[in-house]
């Protein structure tokens, strides 16, 4: 198939170029592939009647999805993250995006060397080091979360331990078969306060978590100053359907989580009207 083909070619030219400025690629197949990448686009030509629009071409190139496409598959894997989410998978999630945003600002660091752009190279630099000082307080949390977790097991594991240790005290002081053993003072057994109900509708707590700038388009369509506004929004929708609000691991604090916010809150908003 015509596209499939176009996005192999040009993910294997991208590859080795990118090799290549890292200094590990092969620069004697760049003119191969650069005349297949030319193949491969009259063929498309040939077989729509047009070249690939940007959109397609983008979608050839992301290193966050598979080719050839997968259609609904990623849609479905997404929709997957708005179930509730435990604090350390929201945490893993979290450093995932961060790495990612690692990922870009390198890429704009280098692309702006390439082109000689040392302001677009200063932002660059700028957003890779937010970026992993976001990831090392990430990894520090991440750790500190489940030190804590383990911390609570051996907790309950001792707990277990003692009782098992009183009932083997207690069997032991009873006396022979038809004597009873002398009564002992026991402290009255409380019952535990019940425990609270937990509200699947309630969102989870979005403190300290960054959110990504909004563009000019996005404030425009929806008549937002923030993305905390666009998550308000669709936590509203989501509730109003008995829907689990949006999960902390897909916070607009990147670009990637804050398309995702955006498509989910067209969503609702075309269910609600």
């Amino acid at each position: 198939m015509a596209d499939q083909r176009l996005g192999l070619v040009l993910r294997a030219l991208a590859v080795n170029m990118l090799r290549v400025i890292r200094g590990a690629g092969k620069a004697y197949r760049l003119a191969h592939e650069l005349a297949d990448c030319s193949k491969a686009l009259a063929e498309y030509a040939d077989a729509f009647g047009h070249y690939p629009p940007p959109d397609r071409i983008e979608r050839m190139l992301d290193p966050e999805r598979p080719w050839p496409d997968q259609g609904e598959d990623r849609e479905r894997n997404l929709d997957g993250w708005s179930r509730d989410l435990r604090e350390d998978e929201a945490l893993v999630r979290e450093k995932q995006d961060a790495r990612m945003e690692m990922r870009l600002a390198a890429l704009q660091i280098t692309a702006s060397m390439l082109a000689s752009q040392p302001l677009q190279q200063s932002r660059g630099d700028g957003d890779l080091r937010e970026a992993i000082a976001r990831h090392e307080r990430l990894t520090a949390e991440l750790r500190a979360y489940r030190a804590k977790e383990q911390r609570s097991g051996s907790a309950v594991r001792k707990a277990e331990q003692g009782r098992l240790i009183a009932a083997a005290l207690a069997q032991s002081t009873k006396g022979p078969k038809g004597c009873r053993a002398p009564a002992r003072l026991e402290r009255p057994a409380t019952a535990p306060p019940p425990p609270m109900p937990h509200d699947r509708l309630q969102p989870p707590s979005y403190d300290r978590l960054r959110v990504f700038d909004l563009t000019a388009e996005i404030r425009e369509e929806f008549g937002v100053a923030s993305g905390m506004d666009l998550v308000l929004w669709l936590n509203r929708l989501r509730r109003e359907r008995g829907v689990a609000p949006l999960p902390q691991g897909q916070f607009p604090s990147t670009r990637a989580t804050l398309n995702y916010v955006v498509k989910e809150l067209r969503k609702e908003r075309a269910r609600s009207s």
